[in-house]
């Protein structure tokens, strides 16, 4: 049961991403600050090999698409940020 309630969850989050990450491709930009980025990639990233060890499959599976969808934005980030002259 867990499983699905943390799903449901992921679920949520992975929906409030995408049209941030649509945003980025269509406008050429990447809004979020590299540090919130990173650190919620490799956060998510952790929650899915953690869920994996335990079993919670269903979980492992959205939170895969979560840590993808941050990754999207940090890549947009790195990508599309304009450069600094000096």
């Amino acid at each position: 049961m867990i499983d699905y309630i943390m799903s449901l969850a992921g679920v949520l989050m992975s929906y409030a991403l995408v049209p941030q990450v649509v945003r980025g491709f269509r406008r050429r930009e990447g809004v979020v600050v590299v540090q919130t980025a990173l650190l919620t990639t490799i956060g998510m990233a952790t929650m899915t090999v953690c869920g994996f060890t335990l079993g919670l499959y269903w979980s492992v599976g959205v939170w895969g698409a979560t840590t993808a969808l941050w990754g999207c934005l940090l890549w947009q980030r790195i990508r599309y940020a304009p450069s600094r002259e000096v």
